[in-house]
């Protein structure tokens, strides 16, 4: 299965209980999945919504660089580096 986790900051740039539980959490998912990682970063050197790749313990990780000041949210950033044809496949329903 494709995991995406979308959070604000991820190590080591944030370092907060809820990067670290992210963190942890998409190690232990990798190990049975494919596991993306999108978080934010700020760095005036790098252009608007670029976006670096890496990885690390089999998670793939993708940062997007948006200011700071950015009012918009994830939702650009999200737009900027998933397919726009991508949606999630819906449930079947239970209730008739």
């Amino acid at each position: 299965m494709k995991v995406m986790l979308v959070h604000h900051a991820y190590p080591p740039e944030g370092l907060g209980g809820s990067e670290i539980y992210t963190e942890s959490l998409a190690r232990r998912l990798a190990r049975d999945h494919e596991v993306t990682v999108l978080y934010r970063s700020a760095d005036p050197a790098r252009g608007d919504y670029e976006v670096v790749e890496s990885r690390r313990d089999w998670v793939r990780i993708l940062s997007v660089n948006t200011p700071r000041w950015s009012g918009a949210g994830f939702r650009p950033m999200v737009a900027s580096v998933t397919s726009t044809s991508w949606r999630p496949k819906p449930r079947a329903s239970s209730i008739e």
